[in-house]
């Protein structure tokens, strides 16, 4: 389980966080810091695009997502170059005993 996760069990709900690498954020503006760990990592942070903060942080969400149902992450290649690769074409593999509800 990722440590980026906080749960707060007496309101049932879940915050991903990640201070090291906090930033400010204006809604409606486009950030340029590239940072965080790859396998979480947005296309548009790993082309150097300006990005908007909520969308790479849902992506980020959906790799955690990925993991807790699956057990691995959804890009998990031998080397960084693959892995860049995977990420930029979007190309993961689901296990087939995922529910199609679940897809």
């Amino acid at each position: 389980m990722p440590e980026n996760l906080v749960f707060f069990e007496k309101q049932g709900i879940v915050k991903l966080t990640d201070f090291g690498f906090s930033n400010q954020f204006s809604p409606g503006k486009k950030l340029l810091t590239s940072c965080g760990s790859l396998a979480y990592s947005a296309p548009e942070i790993l082309l150097g695009d300006p990005y908007d903060a909520p969308a790479v942080d849902i992506w980020s969400l959906g790799v955690i997502l990925f993991m807790l149902v699956t057990g691995r992450a959804p890009f998990q290649e031998a080397n960084d170059s693959e892995t860049v690769m995977m990420i930029l074409d979007c190309c993961y593999k689901l296990p087939p005993n995922i529910s199609s509800e679940c897809q």
